[in-house]
């Protein structure tokens, strides 16, 4: 294919607006894309375009999105279109850019090239053990928190000894040559402003920078991007404020509503068209969104077809609510795979998830047990990243007895206090100080064995499959799983190694590998071909399905109280928002009058009452999870859907009456038939 007909076919797969973006070249453009519009295609395909036109060498474009998920497939879109040379694109997340500019700059800020990231698991164990040599006790998670405050905006708090540990946790980080994921951010930006030469580079590198999710940026991304904008203002970014549902991480949705006071002459196109969901989802997310001030007017529409009305599910409890989604599932003869399940609070997850055991219907949890947060992956990790960084205290401490060698915690203590003595990490002061400490024969023999392992595994060469399987084997932990754990939970761990091993292959460098599954989130460990999906919204955003049930649509849960205190139910209803363009075929909302971990009775959500969803007169909206059987309602008082209570089961819902037997849907029992004239029902007003 000729270069001509290659930018004729990348023209031409666009619609109107979006080759409006695409062609806009020199200066600012903001791309205002709604859910669903092809965001993705139009960054893809400006940055093809720039490529195949001459406009601009691969090397000199940045385009930066939110998760290594979009980041691969940004980079196979290109890939697809222009072939090798999109390997010279930088297209990066915020953090891994970060990573990348640091460790082409280390020396410059005290570091070596192989420092390590911590990860919220490393620095809370970090923390617990500054505490607990202090002999202090604080909440670890508001720890971390006063640190992301420091580093973000130089903010130490009042008390005295929090200042201590924050000092000394970044001291620690320091000596054992690691950094947390604020700074890669932060220490980037301290680079920019300490050395200028460094920061000319990137700027006069990067002619051309795109920004996905621009409604996602926070302020200390923003200032990044800005000072890369040194010499010209060729930024494309995309985005949709009515999408922005990130505050709690930093987020600021103002940077995008504020785009055209940052870059007078910006040009602002508008995608609305649709090309995810149906026509009836559509109609309903826009008129929830449009109650939102703090936003520019945009109507979302589609030629898809009108599609199925979205379903409003009305239970009493949440145990209801599972058994009429799984009822649901089942009838509709899809593979398991379509649905999606989506809630405010992780909390509402469990009876979801006890209703599908129970039916024998596979799910998987996203943003719940993360892989690499099991403990015989981090085990694993642990000993690679000793390898990679012997400075690194963390991973040292957690493996040098796993498996057991009959090293102890007052040789290990030892140890640790001659590295704080000499400022070195405990690797090094067991190498140094072997005849110091170590004085029985069966505790050195084991020290130097672990020494001559690490060593030795630095220099392996080749695939870091191979490597890490070579390390398995010489450790014996496949052995040590088989003696410590039962068949059934060892044979899952054991599977779980040959997924992290399998993760490996194709990775030349150590430190690839580890930079990747570091900065690994959430929608990186999706797997598109496992059951239903469960999920909160937060980590649904980016993706699709046939079919959502979004749960939980209480007030107070869904907005959810915290937000409805600080006076924030403008996020809540993009969260939403959110939920509801995620369903590409069929939408169903639910809520009940009672959930187990709330006490009072519930009220519907405001939202379902902005969709126009909780109208008398549009009873086609709302079903139960059971078929009402035809009511013979015989000599008694009851009717069906009347709440009821037996001494037994507890409260429940009528769901069928044949002469003298009543089917009832208990709270805590499920589905019962009982006699009436020996249940004893009393009908609860």
């Amino acid at each position: 294919m000729s270069k001509q007909e290659k930018i004729f076919e990348i023209l031409s797969n666009l619609n109107e607006k979006q080759r409006e973006a695409l062609l806009h070249i020199d200066g600012p453009i903001l791309v205002i894309a709604g859910a669903g519009s092809g965001k993705t295609r139009v960054l893809t395909y400006r940055i093809a375009y720039l490529i195949h036109q001459g406009i601009a060498k691969p090397e000199e474009i940045l385009a930066v999105t939110f998760t290594n998920k979009a980041a691969n497939e940004m980079k196979q879109r290109i890939r697809d279109i222009v072939g090798r040379r999109a390997n010279a694109i930088w297209i990066h997340t915020f953090h891994s850019m970060g990573a990348r500019i640091l460790r082409e700059n280390y020396e410059l800020l005290g570091y070596s090239r192989n420092f390590v990231i911590y990860d919220r698991d490393d620095q809370k164990r970090l923390l617990k053990n500054i505490m607990k040599s202090a002999g202090w006790k604080f909440d670890v998670g508001s720890l971390i928190y006063h640190i992301e405050q420091f580093k973000k905006y130089g903010v130490m708090p009042q008390d005295g000894r929090i200042q201590s540990i924050i000092e000394e946790y970044i001291e620690h980080m320091r000596k054992n040559n690691a950094m947390d994921f604020d700074d890669l951010l932060a220490n980037t930006l301290k680079l920019f402003d300490k050395h200028p030469e460094v920061l000319d580079r990137y700027a006069r590198k990067f002619r051309y920078i795109h920004v996905d999710e621009y409604q996602d940026t926070s302020p200390i991304q923003y200032k990044l991007i800005r000072r890369l904008l040194k010499y010209h203002n060729n930024i494309f970014v995309v985005g949709d404020e009515d999408q922005s549902i990130y505050s709690f991480r930093g987020a600021d949705f103002r940077i995008i509503l504020n785009f055209e006071k940052d870059f007078p002459s910006a040009k602002v196109v508008k995608l609305e068209q649709n090309y995810r969901s149906t026509k009836e989802i559509l109609d309903l997310a826009n008129r929830v969104i449009k109650n939102n001030r703090s936003r520019r007017h945009k109507v979302l529409w589609t030629n898809n077809t009108k599609g199925k009305k979205p379903v409003v599910l009305s239970h009493y409890s949440d145990r209801e609510e599972a058994a009429a989604i799984v009822r649901i599932i089942e009838k509709s003869g899809r593979p398991y795979s379509d649905f999606a399940i989506l809630y405010r609070v992780n909390a509402l997850s469990r009876a979801l998830e006890e209703a599908l055991m129970r039916n024998g219907i596979p799910y998987n949890i996203v943003g719940g047990f993360r892989f690499y947060e099991r403990k015989e992956v981090k085990d694993i990790l642990a000993y690679l990243r000793l390898i990679y960084n012997p400075k690194d205290d963390m991973a040292l401490e957690r493996i040098i007895s796993v498996p057991p060698r009959g090293i102890g915690g007052k040789t290990i203590q030892a140890f640790r206090e001659i590295a704080r003595r000499e400022g070195t990490s405990i690797y090094e002061a067991i190498k140094g100080y072997l005849d110091e400490v170590a004085r029985g024969k069966k505790t050195r023999q084991a020290l130097e064995d672990f020494v001559n392992l690490i060593e030795d595994m630095k220099g392996h060469e080749g695939d870091v499959s191979e490597m890490a399987q070579e390390l398995i084997d010489r450790i014996g932990y496949v052995e040590y799983i088989q003696s410590t754990e039962d068949p059934n939970q060892a044979q899952s761990r054991l599977e779980n190694i040959q997924e992290l091993i399998n993760s490996m292959k194709g990775y030349s460098s150590l430190e690839d590998y580890l930079e990747s599954i570091s900065l690994s989130s959430d929608q990186d460990e999706l797997d598109s071909r496992s059951g239903v999906k469960l999920m909160t919204i937060h980590s649904a955003k980016g993706l699709e399905f046939p079919v959502v049930f979004v749960i939980g649509l209480e007030e107070n849960i869904f907005p959810h109280f915290l937000s409805l205190s600080e006076n924030n139910v403008e996020e809540e209803r993009r969260l939403f928002y959110v939920a509801v363009t995620r369903a590409q075929e069929e939408l169903y909302l639910s809520y009940c009058d009672r959930r187990t971990f709330r006490s009072e009775m519930l009220q519907p959500s405001r939202f379902l009452e902005e969709a126009g969803l909780l109208d008398e007169e549009e009873e086609s909206y709302t079903i139960s999870e059971y078929t009402y059987e035809e009511e013979d309602t015989g000599d008694h008082p009851f009717r069906i859907g009347d709440i009821v209570e037996h001494k037994k089961f507890g409260i429940g819902r009528v769901m069928s009456i044949d002469g003298e037997r009543v089917k009832v849907l208990f709270q805590r029992e499920g589905l019962k038939t009982l006699v009436l004239k020996y249940a004893n029902l009393k009908k609860v007003s």
